[in-house]
């Protein structure tokens, strides 16, 4: 018998014999009526089933967003170097956010945000600028991606760089989680969440 099923037997036996408490005792002594009672029995079994059912559409609905960073991709035997946006999970993702925490050695770029991800899709995640030495100077476009690309394939096997990856699903529920990037295969480094998600 599955958790789920047992739940929902002894929810039942609950049921009944608040139905039996209220039926010889309550009614009788306190003057409530039985069917008061059973209306709230009912309404709290409603409130938690629709509660349930809320978190089976959750979990259905809960992407799994993947950072990598490619130099070489194998399934295409192309040198390729990029960052790249995959859903993993179940649901869309949406308004999707990665930032550097801090400067990667003076550099500290910013990432174009994704709106949209469904599920299984992945998408090449551009930087829009660059900012040298906090601010002073900055670069946008193609320039700054390539040279920030060039600068990273260096640095990106150090722990202490810190990023955050930030979305939402479709009922709007936030995921955030903070992390480094870790080579996992050849040519491919994935970031790896450091902490649990903030809901």
């Amino acid at each position: 018998m599955g958790r789920k099923t047992s739940v929902i037997l002894l929810i039942i036996l609950l049921i009944f014999s608040l139905h039996l408490y209220a039926t010889f005792f309550l009614a009788k002594y306190f003057g409530i009526s039985v069917g008061d009672i059973v209306l709230i029995i009912t309404a709290g079994f409603v409130f938690w089933y629709a509660w349930e059912t809320r978190q089976i559409r959750k979990e259905q609905t809960a992407p799994f967003i993947s950072v990598l960073f490619q130099t070489y991709d194998l399934s295409e035997g192309i040198k390729m170097e990029r960052f790249l946006i995959r859903n993993y999970g179940k649901g869309t993702a949406t308004n999707i956010t990665f930032l550097a925490l801090q400067p990667i050695g003076t550099k500290t770029p910013t990432f174009r945000k994704i709106e949209v991800l469904p599920p299984g899709q992945d998408e090449e995640l551009t930087i829009e600028k660059v900012d040298y030495d906090n601010g002073k100077d900055t670069q946008v476009g193609r320039i700054a991606q390539s040279d920030f690309l060039n600068h990273i394939k260096i640095s990106i096997n150090f722990d202490e760089f810190l990023f955050e990856l930030k979305y939402k699903n479709v009922l709007g529920d936030n995921y955030a989680f903070k992390g480094s990037f870790d080579q996992s295969i050849p040519g491919t480094w994935v970031f790896r969440r450091a902490v649990e998600p903030i809901m």
